[in-house]
């Protein structure tokens, strides 16, 4: 799981700081569903992508 790697992250016990860190993961996490929302419609949709291998599909995503 290196999507996992990019969230730990040290728990800063300032609240403005953490309240950061937080909007920040959930950017990233917001990016990452968009990508991959984006990536299963295409694969749907076209026939050369479904005969990827999970090393392309991962480059692809950009995990």
């Amino acid at each position: 799981m290196l999507l996992a790697g990019k969230l730990e992250y040290h728990i800063p016990k300032d609240e403005k700081v953490l309240k950061k860190a937080v909007e920040e993961r959930s950017r990233i996490l917001r990016e990452a569903r968009t990508k991959i929302e984006k990536f299963l419609n295409e694969m749907i949709t076209d026939k050369k992508l479904r005969k990827k291998t999970c090393f392309e599909i991962f480059k692809k995503l950009g995990i």
